[in-house]
């Protein structure tokens, strides 16, 4: 009995520690890959910002937003005063 007892041991403990380890070896492997194909479709869609939405009050159905008429300033560079091509204003 005990000499069965002690090839059980020798013989099936090395074996389940083998079969454990194939397992933790197999989820880690499976685990990797799943995290690298989603940092794929990450990398494959890309970054899409959220949808910009217009808000939109009741004031505004009535009166919209006028926009104010163009001024437009003539541009005058000291070269051109200094040159006398343009007179100062009054």
């Amino acid at each position: 009995m005990g000499l069965i007892k002690l090839l059980l041991k020798v013989i099936f403990v090395p074996i389940v520690v083998l079969i454990v380890i194939a397992i933790a070896i197999g989820i880690c492997i499976k685990m990797r890959r799943d995290k690298k194909k989603e940092e794929e479709e990450v990398q494959r869609r890309g970054f899409q910002p959220p949808p910009v939405t217009q808000w939109v009050y009741p004031d505004q159905l009535q009166s919209p937003v006028q926009k104010p008429t163009p001024v437009v300033y003539p541009m005058h560079t000291p070269g051109q005063m200094e040159a006398g091509i343009v007179r100062p204003g009054p």
